[in-house]
């Protein structure tokens, strides 16, 4: 069993920073004390993984959109993964927000890279928890991407405004359409 938390200490918000470094390349994730200041201004909202005893198990950063619960950034602790965890986060999103489509954007799985194995094991995660692909590609700072939904399909344009409440109205700009 998971707890969701989005009640967090200083202590634990030093943990989730350091999971949230390793996690991501600098080039998909923002400043973390940015991520930060976007809580405190309501834009975000993170939520740490914890297990019954308290321990750390990952966490989600999610921003509240429209019709979307956008999953910005999401990981589960290394040594945990493969464990079941991420699902149970997924669903109890889920279930959180019955009305919402949860949005990710991931590294397309299309193009041959170090990690294609990887990419293709995470679209394979989502799909199995019901998400599928939007009909377009993107490069999203620079890194190919691929939007995927649990219940609606997003336009080119509606996608664009749902990442600008998520990150800003300058980080769309740094959103491209791929032919």
């Amino acid at each position: 069993m998971i707890i969701l938390n989005d009640n967090n200490s200083a202590e634990r918000l030093s943990a989730i920073g350091e999971l949230y470094e390793i996690s991501f390349p600098p080039n998909e994730r923002m400043p973390f004390e940015r991520v930060l200041k976007r809580c405190e201004e309501g834009a975000m909202r993170l939520i740490s993984v914890e297990s019954e005893s308290g321990d750390l198990l990952g966490f989600a950063n999610i921003t509240l959109c429209y019709d979307a619960l956008v999953l910005n950034y999401f990981a589960i602790v290394p040594d945990k993964q493969g464990k079941g965890f991420g699902t149970d986060v997924i669903l109890e999103l889920k279930k959180r927000y019955p009305e919402r489509s949860i949005v990710i954007d991931i590294e397309d799985d299309g193009v041959e890279c170090d990690n294609t194995e990887q990419r293709k094991r995470r679209r394979a995660f989502y799909e199995r928890l019901g998400f599928f692909a939007m009909p377009y590609r993107l490069s999203i700072f620079g890194v190919p991407s691929i939007i995927m939904s649990t219940k609606k399909a997003y336009s080119f344009e509606e996608y664009k405004k749902i990442f600008a409440a998520a990150f800003s109205t300058w980080a769309v700009s740094k959103v491209e359409l791929c032919v």
